[in-house]
């Protein structure tokens, strides 16, 4: 039951911050005097809406597995997976492409950790945009992704954590992470090789 909460929590706030609908001139009108951690926030958002995910590496339940992400229309994803799963994200929402696939609460959030790691942009999006309407603390702190300068940024809720890891210089995301009382996992992300990306 748990898990469904975590899973229902996670679109919930996906969801609430997709009906905020605002970019980054509302998110800076909405905030009174930004505090040198939302102006990065702000930043990251920005850099977000430019940024498209060509998809990742998922480091999840001791295993690594590939996955590509594409863009099918306006706001409909297709995250195929190196092991042959298929997910459809359509806005927040995420549909496995097998219909007899598990879903129980614990398979509901393996499949939602599995389209938040695999670098939905809109995902992301909306969970950074809610934190900073919310007031809740981004910056982490600074860390390095192979000798590259970076920052820890948390995004989205305090349970389940999720994080993302963005260059210092470009902001760009290298890498997302989440962790919840039943499932955490890593990914790398990787650029788009075409204009398709998530």
């Amino acid at each position: 039951m748990r898990s469904r909460a975590v899973v229902v929590t996670l679109a919930g706030a996906v969801a609430g911050a997709a009906l905020i609908g605002f970019g980054s001139f509302g998110l800076i009108s909405s905030l009174a005097a930004p505090t040198g951690d939302e102006r990065l926030g702000i930043r990251v958002v920005e850099r977000l809406q430019s940024w498209r995910s060509g998809g990742a590496v998922l480091h999840l339940e001791g295993r690594s597995v590939s996955a590509s992400c594409r863009r099918l229309a306006a706001r409909r994803r297709l995250i195929q997976l190196g092991d042959g799963e298929r997910l459809l994200l359509v806005g927040r929402r995420v549909r496995s492409q097998i219909p007899e696939g598990d879903r129980s609460p614990a398979g509901l959030e393996l499949r939602a950790v599995k389209a938040y790691l695999a670098g939905s942009r809109s995902l992301y999006l909306a969970a950074l945009k809610a934190r900073l309407v919310r007031g809740r603390d981004v910056l982490i702190g600074p860390t390095s992704v192979g000798g590259l300068p970076a920052y820890r940024i948390r995004i989205g809720n305090d349970r389940p954590r999720t994080e993302l890891v963005v260059a210092q210089e470009t902001l760009t995301p290298l890498e997302a992470s989440y962790r919840s009382a039943r499932v955490s996992g890593w990914s790398s992300l990787r650029p788009p090789e075409t204009e398709s990306g998530c």
